[in-house]
């Protein structure tokens, strides 16, 4: 995230939202504060505490990991795309102003204005994909696409896995991109609403 995605979105002049496992914070092969706290224009969004399915955990172990919203932490996404309509209801009950899924039917498009704004979809990018295959589901003006990348990697790194996408796919959808109009999570929530 910081040292491929960041330096290339900002250079197109791209913001994003990253969403973070706070117990994954400053370990090996993660981000740590100082790096969440370098991130200009980017919104980090909440995770969860430790990465659990959040639909087989007890109600207080539930409240627990979803954690409560802060100024800097307003949207939440559910560890595995995981959720049901009672950790919808924690995650409101925290603060937070959103939350975004992880498998949709919508390929990752969002009729604006959102509507749920608990219900955001994304569309999960997959190792094996082209950008031709991702640059082909540009969104019509009136709607949002969101991309999740789980991890970009070096074309030639070893042990990538299904979730990874590859450092060069990566900057040509970035170059397809350009010239549309980005924004965060939190601040998507409010286009078209004026």
């Amino acid at each position: 995230d910081y040292s491929i995605a960041y330096p290339t979105l900002i250079d197109a002049g791209f913001p994003a939202t990253v969403y973070v496992t706070d117990d994954n914070i400053g370990r090996d092969g993660y981000m740590g504060r100082s790096h969440l706290n370098l991130l200009n224009d980017w919104e980090i969004g909440q995770h969860s505490i430790t990465h659990p399915h959040l639909t087989q955990l007890d109600e207080s172990d539930m409240v627990s990991e979803i954690g409560t919203a802060t100024e800097d932490y307003k949207s939440f996404a559910s560890p595995f795309g995981d959720y049901n309509d009672v950790v919808i209801q924690k995650i409101k009950d925290a603060g937070y102003t959103s939350h975004v899924n992880a498998w949709s039917d919508l390929n990752g498009k969002n009729a604006l204005p959102i509507q749920d704004a608990y219900n955001i979809h994304r569309f999960t990018v997959k190792y094996d994909m082209t950008s031709e295959d991702i640059c082909a589901m540009a969104p019509a003006k009136d709607e949002a696409f969101i991309l999740l990348i789980h991890k970009i990697v070096p074309d030639d790194f070893v042990g990538f896995t299904e979730w990874d996408m590859k450092q060069s796919t990566f900057e040509e959808v970035v170059n397809c991109f350009e010239g549309y109009n980005t924004t965060t999570v939190s601040k998507l929530i409010g286009v078209g609403k004026e």
